[in-house]
């Protein structure tokens, strides 16, 4: 009996590191990539893989694995955030098509952002960021919004955590990173000066619900050359505020 209790959680144990070796960077993999990510056997990473097929949860076209739709489905059912971006889509449609830039929307787990949407503009730029991917918080303009807006302890823990340099213009000092995250708390704005991806910059303002607690970050990113922040702060408080708007009658509309 003590075997059959404990497989189940090897089991777990060994899909969950077949999908953690997936990231923004790792969107499609070779057996021979998730044997390396994973750090497991190849005959390990096999069948977990093949059963993975099975259930849906991984796909495989040419080779290489991918993560599947039956997840995609599954995770479409995470009610909360899902009512968010949808309350937001149309006024992050509206900004991309005035602007022609592209328009995120964002939530904060852990030390990371977690896209929920990403309209590419017109003008589209290289970014690694997508829909479900991860950032780094500290280095990205949505980042520093739902860092500084959330309770002071938040911060301090990534700070203390370190940042790798992305760009020549991470900011990494712990004492440059906490002014930064003091005038984003002042002004309600946060920048991306390349600190990303070289060439590229955001601009991010929070989303509030009605007791003024953050409850997610719009931002609007373009090219560094076509990005003039002063020109893009209008269009990006105004998003945020819609949203904010939309997701209290989102929520009153709920609850009624």
């Amino acid at each position: 009996m003590a075997f059959i209790a404990d497989r189940p959680r090897c089991l777990l144990d060994r899909a969950y590191a077949v999908l953690e070796a997936f990231d923004a960077e790792h969107a499609d993999l070779t057996l021979l990539g998730l044997v390396a990510r994973t750090g497991l056997p190849k005959t390990t990473v096999h069948r977990t893989a093949k059963k993975m097929l099975e259930l849906g949860w991984l796909e495989h076209h040419e080779g290489r694995y991918g993560i599947g739709t039956r997840l995609f489905e599954r995770a479409m059912l995470t009610s909360g955030r899902f009512a968010l971006r949808d309350a937001a889509l149309p006024i992050l449609q509206e900004i991309s098509a005035s602007t022609h830039e592209t328009t995120n929307l964002a939530v904060l787990e852990g030390d990371e952002v977690l896209y929920l949407e990403k309209l590419v503009g017109r003008r589209p730029v290289a970014s690694p960021s997508r829909v479900g991917g991860r950032m780094p918080a500290l280095c990205t303009a949505l980042g520093k919004i739902l860092t500084a807006f959330s309770a002071p302890e938040v911060g301090e823990q990534l700070i203390e955590s370190g940042l790798a340099a992305r760009t020549p213009n991470t900011l990494t000092s712990p004492s440059v990173q906490r002014r930064e995250l003091a005038r984003v708390r002042g002004e309600g704005i946060g920048f991306d000066r390349e600190e990303t991806v070289t060439g590229v910059r955001c601009v991010a303002a929070p989303v509030l619900a009605t007791d003024g607690t953050c409850v997610a970050a719009v931002s609007i990113t373009a090219s560094a050359d076509r990005l003039v922040f002063a020109q893009m702060v209008p269009a990006v408080r105004y998003a945020a505020q819609q949203v904010s708007h939309a997701v209290t009658r989102h929520h009153a509309a709920a609850g009624s």
